[in-house]
């Protein structure tokens, strides 16, 4: 028996109607929203405030008042901040007014200048009348009365500037100062100055030593620095042991450093350095020199001459040539100590000046000269600290060359 369909009815029901939501695409639902929040927002769009400048009827919106809004609160922050320097101004002037020595009085005015510095730099250099206020006094002078200036005048001066009293957020790179510093240098035995960029530099100091160069048989035999210093105080006049502190051993001789350019002056006189002569056993007395040293390579050894073809030693002819070359006279001219090279026929000489001097040649034939610039050379010292430093120099203390241990 063959199943029938079931019957169904033409007539869509309610079931039939939700499943078809799920069978067939819906169409896409009109976007009235969006035409809606457009439409709302034309509507809710308020035009803007006219402002008439002029006219028969009044408004309260025009530039006057604008710009009186803005002058009052200007001035209303000036009132204020006015105020309040008035009263730390006369606070401050109690607090310098209870010193009565002298020295304290003029320490309390120093911090007054520091103070007002800074708030004057601080709170005004904003504005195009700006100017530095020291309220410290000038020193008394014979034909002029002193006056000293308050924190109340300050106030008022600030006052009648017509200053901008708004006060500053930031503080300027380039701050004023009310005060200069200035370098005070006792002894003319270095400083601190102050350059052309506005940092502080510090002064050379002046070399006051005596270097006296003996005889190379008085090397082999030195006496005592003490026993030098005893015999040249009781044979110049003068001179005590606190006049010379030191007498050091050199290369060449002895380094006498006197205590100060008065002492120096005094060794340096004929008649005592005769005296210094003899006891040292010496042959001169120079001051100290900064020498400036150049290379020159490549310099020809002989040179042929035009007539005859006479052959001539360079040597005798370094120094006028680098007088010529530079219009310096050098304080020394010397072959290096490697000599010439045999295959090229030229050499190194060694010039050196009291000031530095451009590049050279030599004889149109030689490379352009070099300063030499020698550093320290750094070694690994042993015997010694056992550490990499420069061995002449060192003043750290000896170690095992095995287990690092101090063995002074």
């Amino acid at each position: 028996m063959l199943s029938s369909t079931p019957h169904r009815s033409s007539q869509p029901t309610a079931t039939d109607t939700r499943n078809a939501d799920f069978t067939r695409p819906q169409e896409p639902s009109s976007p009235t929203n969006f035409r809606t929040s457009k439409r709302q927002q034309k509507i809710n769009m308020d035009p803007p405030p006219r402002l008439d400048l002029g006219g028969s009827a009044p408004n309260s919106n025009t530039a006057t008042n604008a710009i009186r809004s803005n002058l009052e609160a200007i001035d209303r922050q000036a009132r204020l901040q006015r105020t309040i320097m008035y009263d730390f101004a006369g606070i401050v002037d109690k607090f310098v007014s209870s010193y009565k020595n002298p020295d304290e009085r003029s320490f309390a005015h120093d911090m007054c200048d520091k103070v007002v510095s800074y708030l004057t730099t601080a709170m005004y250099a904003d504005s195009a009348n700006f100017i530095p206020i020291g309220i410290r006094s000038q020193a008394p002078s014979s034909s002029a009365p002193s006056k000293s200036v308050s924190w109340a005048d300050v106030a008022k001066t600030l006052k009648n500037s017509r200053a901008d009293f708004r006060g500053a957020t930031k503080t300027p790179s380039s701050a004023f100062s009310s005060k200069s510093p200035t370098s005070s240098n006792s002894g003319g035995s270095g400083g601190v100055s102050i350059s052309s960029s506005g940092k502080p530099k510090q002064q050379q100091r002046e070399d006051r030593r005596l270097l006296v160069t003996v005889e190379h048989s008085a090397l082999l035999n030195r006496p005592a620095p003490f026993a030098l210093r005893q015999e040249l105080c009781a044979k110049i006049n003068g001179l005590t042991l606190a006049s010379i502190p030191l007498i050091a051993p050199t290369r060449t001789g002895w380094a006498i450093t006197p205590s100060d350019l008065t002492t120096r002056d005094l060794l340096t006189t004929q008649e005592n350095t005769e005296i210094l002569l003899r006891i040292l056993k010496g042959t001169s007395v120079k001051q100290p020199e900064i020498w400036h040293n150049y290379a020159v390579p490549g310099v020809p050894v002989t040179i042929h001459q035009l007539i005859g073809g006479a052959i001539t030693n360079t040597a005798e002819l370094v120094k006028e040539e680098v007088i010529a070359q530079t219009r310096h006279t050098p304080v020394s001219c010397r072959p290096s100590r490697h000599g010439a090279d045999p295959t090229t026929g030229k050499i190194t000489w060694i010039v050196s000046f009291l000031a530095p001097v451009r590049p050279f040649r030599l004889f149109n034939a030689s490379e352009l000269s070099k300063a030499i610039d020698k550093k320290p050379t750094i070694t690994r010292h042993d015997p010694g600290c056992q550490g990499f430093c420069n061995p002449a120099k060192c003043t750290r203390y000896s170690r095992c060359s095995v287990c690092s241990t101090r063995i002074d």
